[in-house]
């Protein structure tokens, strides 16, 4: 009888694990034209845009510390691989 409790358990777990690593774009709220609504279209307007989001996220609260320098520090990558890009290019 532990046994199948333990079965239970498991099973249960692997399933709640499952639905949890859905993919965002799978997410019944997410709409991918909302988040880019207002945004600019030149890819250095658009890192503008961005960085001006990431910092009314971080002053609203709806970013805390931490996920604000994750966010700042992915963009500044995106800024230096653009820069990189035009320095080739390949690049606007």
């Amino acid at each position: 009888m532990k046994r199948v409790f333990v079965s239970a358990a498991i099973a249960g777990a692997m399933f709640a694990a499952g639905a949890a690593t859905v993919p965002a774009t799978a997410q019944p709220g997410w709409n991918s034209n909302a988040f880019w609504r207002g945004a600019p279209g030149g890819q250095w307007e658009r890192i503008s845009f961005l960085q001006q989001r990431i910092d009314r996220g971080i002053a609203d609260g709806s970013l805390n510390r931490r996920e604000g320098m994750r966010a700042r520090a992915e963009l500044r990558r995106i800024r230096f691989d653009a820069q990189r890009l035009r320095a080739r290019g390949g690049g606007r």
